[in-house]
């Protein structure tokens, strides 16, 4: 699912210092005074729906990050020295603590007493236990979620008190259910309101409430005079919403907006150094990769995947196309989710290599073949370029058919493009979810029709698994697979950057790359 709703979970992927900071929702410490204000941040663009269950934007999901509390929240870890989100370890949130039967399938959370929502209502199990309900008989991501997740049921012990009971152990409940999509709603409001409601309204117990909101230009977002946490540093939150990249980098370097985000890889190379502004740049999870479809000849060729993974230019995309803003993959599992290994990954820009691996596959004088491409990403735009110019050195056509980007996403679904580039991101941070989507074989996700037997068997044999090592090791044995069997060539990773003017502190990264901008200072 290119770029949209999938993002992530895990055991621990990264070298992770053992010290967990366990504050509830990741909030600012109790010393901390709301304060000054407003804090402006840029976003590229307005929210699609404010809905919990629907939201997929960066937009939409973070607004109901700052708004709505979950029962759970991602913990804040060191890592060389620096605080950072992880998606592989949970702090408290609505739930002070929570306890698992032997079995891991019956799980107790005990909600704190003082919660309550932005209108005042007091948050209780019937709130949860609503919002799990309805969620899981709407068609959306709750729903979707808790199926991978495998809630069988959510039940109200008391009514501080919640136990939900899964139909079997899976190791990706904790990880789902500390996602936004579980935001707990109040049901006294909730329950006599039509399900159109959430899409322009919010009512959640987070640090922040909407106060008001026009889709093309503004939100601004308040304090939540009930909110059960320290009180944020800045008393109001403005989100612009302005298109223009460069019009966002003119606001932040001139300090009228504080935080802005999305700016172009040669704007952030040019501003590195400008004392006016910090940049944080922290590796996503998002990789971008040029998909063959395995079922479309020539792809159907495993000489030829790997003669065209020897004419990838893969240090000029990073260079010439990203401006150092990505970082080079060696794995269909990104770098810093679980079980990431490159082992396999054998391939470099050799054009001799490539010439003889196409000349043993059959294919001396090189071939034609159809690309197409999303015109809409001025990155993907440049490396179609860079691989058609790379690809005719070694006698193959690279015929370039661009599409707009609905269209694009409408053919991407129906698994027919012969080659084309897209990306990915995957909503939790696993690599059984993450190669679940990508790898299956008749996946509607899996754009490039690879279909391995091996791997098929593997996954299914991996996905509920309670053994970690024993899981991770399997996911380890397809990345080598995957690898070998090149059915996609890897181009990069994205990394994600945060621009904040002089005076604003307080940033902290998630690999969901949302921004919480009630830790800002």
């Amino acid at each position: 699912m290119p770029y949209t709703m999938p993002r992530k979970l895990g055991s621990a992927a990264v070298a992770l210092s053992s010290l967990i900071l366990g504050l509830a929702g990741g909030a600012v410490s109790p010393t901390a005074q709301a304060a000054s204000g407003p804090l402006v941040i840029a976003y590229p663009g307005g929210p699609r729906t404010l809905n919990p269950w629907l939201a997929y934007d960066l937009t939409s999901d973070a607004m109901i990050l700052n708004t709505y509390d979950q029962l759970i929240t991602y913990a804040r870890v060191k890592v060389n020295g620096q605080t950072q989100g992880t998606l592989n370890a949970f702090a408290p949130m609505l739930a002070e603590r929570w306890t698992s039967n032997a079995q891991k399938t019956v799980y107790t959370f005990y909600l704190r007493h003082n919660a309550r929502f932005s209108n005042g209502d007091p948050l209780t199990a019937a709130d949860v236990v609503w919002t799990y309900d309805h969620g899981m008989k709407a068609n959306g991501n709750l729903s979707f979620l808790a199926s991978e997740a495998a809630i069988r049921s959510v039940q109200e012990v008391n009514p501080y008190e919640v136990r939900i009971t899964l139909a079997h152990p899976d190791p990706m409940f904790l990880p789902i259910i500390a996602m936004y999509p579980f935001s707990i709603l109040d049901s006294k409001v909730e329950s006599h309101q039509p399900a159109s409601w959430n899409d322009t309204h919010m009512l959640g117990s987070g640090p922040y409430m909407l106060q008001s909101l026009d889709p093309a230009s503004q939100a601004v977002f308040v304090l939540n005079p009930h909110y059960w946490g320290p009180k944020p540093h800045y008393s109001e939150v403005i989100l612009k919403f302005i298109t223009d990249p460069s019009v966002r980098q003119q606001l932040v370097l001139g300090g009228s907006v504080g935080v802005a985000l999305n700016l172009s890889p040669l704007a952030l190379q040019t501003m590195a150094h400008n004392p006016a502004v910090t940049e944080h740049t922290n590796l996503s999870e998002t990789v971008v990769y040029f998909g063959m479809n395995e079922s479309d000849p020539p792809f159907n060729n495993v000489l030829v995947r790997q003669a065209l993974a020897y004419a990838v230019p893969y240090s000029t995309l990073i260079q010439q196309v990203m401006y150092g803003q990505a970082a080079p993959m060696d794995s269909v599992v990104p770098i810093g989710m679980p079980t990431h290994t490159g082992a396999g990954f054998v391939y470099r820009y050799d054009l001799a290599k490539a010439r003889a691996l196409l000349a043993k596959a059959g294919y001396p004088h090189g071939f034609t073949f159809t690309f197409t491409l999303d015109a809409s990403r001025p990155d993907w735009v440049q490396d179609a370029n860079l691989l058609q110019a790379s690809f005719a050195k070694i006698g193959v056509n690279m015929k370039i058919v661009q599409m707009a980007d609905a269209q694009f996403q409408t053919a991407l679904a129906a698994r027919k493009m012969q080659a084309f580039i897209s990306s990915w991101d995957s909503f939790v941070n696993d690599p059984g979810y993450h190669l679940g989507f990508l790898m299956a074989g008749g996946m509607q996700t899996n754009a490039a029709n690879y279909n391995n037997p091996t791997v098929n068997k593997l996954l299914a044999q991996a996905e509920f698994d309670p053994n970690t090592a024993q899981r991770n090791a399997i996911y380890a044995r397809i990345q080598r697979i995957v690898n070998q069997q090149a059915p996609w060539l890897y181009l990069y990773q994205y990394k994600t950057t945060v621009v904040t003017a002089r005076g604003v502190s307080g940033y902290v990264f998630y690999p969901d790359t949302l921004i919480r901008f009630f830790l800002f200072s």
